[in-house]
């Protein structure tokens, strides 16, 4: 099987905003915040093809791939309306990087919808 060769994104680009989200975690404040920064650079990196290691790194920081998670489980306990604005906010800087967001809470929360409650509690 080839090596996977495809350039990634520079975790270094958001250091700045990655070390604040740590401190901040989730909440309006990182919901503004987050899609400027993605904005920024949005059209070049879409150009580029490159995978979005650095831009998951930073949705991490702020909490936001958790934010529909059971909170006995370590996650934000949110409803499906409240992740629905998270991907919205987050597709205003950036609409791949909210497609992708958005993909995530369906296939994390999936036993939770859809399957039976030993389903949604097995780990």
């Amino acid at each position: 099987m080839p090596k996977d060769t495809a350039e990634a994104t520079d975790p270094s680009t958001y250091s700045s905003a990655f070390q604040k989200f740590q401190r901040e975690r989730h909440g309006s404040a990182v919901l503004v915040k987050l899609p400027r920064i993605l904005a920024l650079d949005a059209p070049k990196r879409d150009l580029e093809n490159k995978s979005p290691r650095a831009e998951i790194d930073l949705l991490k920081a702020a909490e936001l791939l958790k934010v529909l998670g059971p909170k006995e489980y370590g996650g934000g306990g949110q409803s499906w309306e409240t992740g629905y604005k998270v991907i919205r906010e987050v597709a205003k800087g950036d609409g791949s990087i909210g497609m992708l967001l958005g993909y995530h809470l369906l296939w994390s929360t999936t036993a939770n919808v859809v399957g039976t409650e030993e389903q949604a509690t097995a780990i």
